[in-house]
């Protein structure tokens, strides 16, 4: 080989390795483009929605006092009635003839204790000189007897009364028959049900709620009823603090809290109560914040334009807000809400700035990230981000409810 060849071969090798040393270095992970909001204090009032069943606060089966026959029956189903009104009547004539005869027989009975009455004190006055002394406690003894006799009889007599008064049957309050059991000629014995009334007027709700809910519930709370779109206000009037052993649950009472009654506020049917209560033992989120993976809940920090991972624990969930726990976590700090699925820790990220504009703040709805570079791109070879999904879960109550 010629020194020229050798020379020329030397400078393209030195030529060659200048430009590999001089190669720009591999493009690095782009920034993600994020929308945040800020973490806020809690308390998170949380709805509680339960299956509640109206039913008339007043409601009677009214029933024949005496044995007899219907006489008459003055209402049907669907009539109104006041207070007072007679309803029904047993035929009286048994009952009459009953009181009739236990009137008789009492007064016998009360001529008979009055003179022996007059012969004790006869007696008394004539003296053991003129009287027998047996004779004398005889006629005393005889007095007593025929008094508690007496006694005894007028009890019946005030009986017999009472169970002809129960032949005729007056409505107990204002309401409306619903239930007829009997019609005019059919035999009846005491306590056989001829009629159901029910107030109309005054309606409650029932409804069972978890026991752990217990001990924040208490008599005038606030509570709304919801049927077909429609809300009414109420409270809660009665909580029974025992559990019902088929269901697990415990019943509420509730009251309509307006003097305007809907026409849908009827007794017997289904509609939906809810409570609204505080939780605490948190800070709250939006609900887009939380995302879930292999190793639990997380939400991501915006500090210095890069990532920081915090998990989290939920305690509950509410509508578009969630309240969590998780160290260092604090109200004020911006949370990514949008392109958080897949950030990694210390990944660099961009905050979408519509996001600044609209305030961050707690309450406030995210804006939709644009198009364009996001947090999924990332090199080849690079590790996958770990799969996250939203975890909205529903925190209306269970239990007789949603």
């Amino acid at each position: 080989m010629t020194p020229t060849l050798t020379g020329l071969g030397l400078l393209l090798g030195l030529v060659g390795c200048g430009g590999e040393a001089e190669a720009p270095p591999p493009s690095g992970r782009p920034p993600a483009r994020v929308t945040v909001d800020a973490v806020a204090d809690g308390p998170l009032v949380v709805r509680h929605r339960l299956t509640g069943r109206t039913s008339a606060a007043l409601e009677a089966t009214l029933a024949a006092g005496a044995n007899g026959a219907v006489r008459r029956v003055r209402v049907r189903v669907g009539d109104r009635v006041q207070a007072g009104d007679l309803l029904f009547e047993v035929d009286p004539s048994v009952a009459r003839a009953d009181l009739a005869a236990a009137q008789a027989t009492a007064a016998t009975a009360a001529e008979e204790e009055a003179q022996a009455a007059r012969d004790a004190a006869r007696y008394r006055m004539a003296g053991p000189e003129a009287v027998a002394v047996t004779q004398i406690e005889q006629a005393e003894s005889r007095a007593e007897q025929l008094a508690r006799r007496q006694a005894e009889l007028s009890a019946r007599v005030r009986q017999t009364r009472s169970r002809l008064a129960q032949q005729i049957v007056r409505a107990p309050f204002a309401g409306q028959v619903v239930q007829r059991m009997a019609d005019p000629g059919d035999w009846v014995s005491a306590g056989t049900p001829v009629l159901q009334v029910v107030s109309m007027d005054d309606v409650e709700v029932h409804a069972m709620v978890d026991p752990l809910l217990l001990a924040r519930l208490h008599e005038g709370q606030p509570a709304t009823l919801r049927f077909d779109g429609e809300a009414l206000p109420a409270r809660l009037a009665g909580v029974v603090r025992v559990i019902d052993s088929a269901t697990g649950t415990a019943p509420l009472r509730f009251l309509p809290d307006t003097a305007e009654r809907p026409a849908w506020l009827l007794p017997g049917r289904f509609l939906d109560v809810e409570l609204e209560l505080p939780e605490e033992g948190g800070v709250v989120v939006p609900r887009d914040a939380v995302t879930y993976g292999v190793r639990g809940a997380r939400v991501v920090r915006v500090v210095d334009g890069t990532a920081r991972i915090v998990p989290v624990q939920v305690v509950v969930q509410s509508g578009e807000r969630a309240l969590v726990r998780g160290e260092g976590l604090a109200a004020g700090q911006q949370v990514v809400t949008r392109g958080n699925e897949r950030l990694r820790p210390d990944d660099a990220v961009v905050v979408d700035g519509a996001a600044l504009a609209a305030g961050g703040s707690a309450g406030a709805s995210p804006a939709e990230p644009p198009a364009g570079p996001s947090s999924a791109a990332r090199p080849a070879g690079s590790p996958p981000a770990a799969e996250a999904g939203s975890g909205a879960a529903s925190m209306t109550q269970g239990g007789g409810g949603t």
